[in-house]
């Protein structure tokens, strides 16, 4: 998309030969035979569970090839709460987020996050009441007052 992040969809040829596009809704990392997309396996998975779910409280944090989500235990899909594993061009690994999924719901400061622009930042990850995450920022130095001329 106009982010740079994979998204899913087909191209299909309507009954006068144009082609369009259908975006997929719901995907979940697979195409339509159940296999992975190899385009979205770009890292390591560990699909052994880390860290109990906070939100659900009975299902447990797992890997999937674009995020770490709920695998609620009884349920098929979890209680939904997830995060991506690239976020702001930074991949995400399960010691920056330990402490996310804990009772801090916080990660620690984390220098190398990549704006929409292409510069580097530093911020933390916070999880909202709503399972989603939001940005902490460190407090900025107040800025120097500009000299007036007098005269």
């Amino acid at each position: 998309n106009m982010r740079g992040e994979p998204y899913a969809g087909r191209i299909r040829f309507s009954d006068d030969y144009k082609m369009e596009w259908e975006a997929a809704k719901d995907f979940k990392d697979r195409d339509d035979e159940g296999v992975l997309a190899p385009a979205l396996s770009s890292y390591p998975i560990d699909t052994s569970p880390f860290v109990g779910c906070p939100k659900c409280e009975s299902g447990s944090i797992a890997e999937s090839p674009t995020h770490f989500e709920c695998t609620g235990e009884g349920e098929a899909d979890g209680c939904g709460l997830m995060m991506p594993r690239t976020v702001c061009q930074r991949e995400m690994t399960r010691n920056d987020l330990a402490s996310y999924f804990s009772v801090d719901g916080a990660t620690g400061w984390i220098e190398d996050f990549i704006s929409r622009k292409g510069r580097a930042f530093k911020a933390r990850l916070v999880r909202k009441p709503n399972g989603r995450h939001g940005f902490e920022f460190p407090p900025r130095e107040p800025r120097a007052k500009k000299k007036t001329k007098k005269g």
